[in-house]
C-alpha cells in the first residue's frame, strides 16, 4: 500500500508557497503606494496604509524626503504564512506519528 504522507507534505508546501506569494504582492502593492504617495506630496504629510483597521505602512513626506515607516501590522504578512504552513502540515505529522500514513 502506498504512503499518502510525500501527498500531504507537498499539498503543503505547495499552499504555503502560494500563501507567501499572495502576502508579499499584498505588501508590495501597499509598499510601492506608500511611497508613491510620499513622493508625490507636496506638502509635509503622512500616508498610512491599513489592512482591515491594521495598520501596516505609513509613507511620509517631511522636509522635501520622502519614505516609508513599518508599523506593527506588518508582522501580520510573516504570520499568515507561518500559520499557514503548520495548520496545513498537522495532518501529515498526524498520520507520521501514529503511523497510519
Amino acid at each position: 500500500m502506498k504512503s499518502s504522507r510525500p501527498r500531504w507534505m507537498a499539498t503543503s508546501i505547495i499552499f504555503t508557497t502560494a500563501v507567501t506569494v499572495i502576502c508579499l504582492a499584498v505588501f508590495g502593492f501597499m509598499f510601492v503606494a506608500a511611497s508613491s504617495d510620499a513622493r508625490d506630496a507636496t506638502v509635509d504629510q503622512v500616508f498610512a496604509q491599513s489592512l482591515f483597521g491594521l495598520p501596516i505602512l505609513e509613507g511620509f513626506h517631511l522636509n522635501g524626503k520622502f519614505g516609508v515607516h513599518m508599523k506593527p501590522g506588518a508582522m501580520i504578512f510573516i504570520a499568515i504564512p507561518l500559520f499557514a504552513g503548520v495548520l496545513t502540515s498537522v495532518p501529515a505529522l498526524k498520520g507520521f506519528v501514529h503511523g497510519t500514513r
